[in-house]
């Protein structure tokens, strides 16, 4: 992994963390198939010029999940599920 001055390993590391339990708990029938795209958005992510890459973590989780899974979903509907999963340490 690319070294940030903002964002250090472990943070980007439980991002994913998130993004990935976000695909298993609020899109169960996408998961396969968005949880193969995280991955990939992932990779791509690491590649990316250092400052889009920090731009890039100012995302939500849970809304980048619903991207993957092509299904957008309101976080207010969600969101004491969707804070349990993003605080868990």
């Amino acid at each position: 992994m690319r070294k940030s001055a903002v964002i250090p390993v472990d943070a980007r590391q439980d991002y994913w963390r998130v993004v990935r339990s976000c695909i298993r708990v609020f899109h169960p029938k996408q998961s396969a198939n968005a949880l193969k795209k995280a991955a990939r958005l992932r990779r791509t992510v690491e590649k990316l010029p250092i400052r889009e890459m920090e731009l890039f973590f100012h995302a939500e989780p849970f809304d980048v999940a619903c991207d993957l899974a092509g299904h957008e979903l309101k976080v207010e509907q969600y969101l004491n599920r969707y804070l349990k999963i993003r605080d868990k340490e």
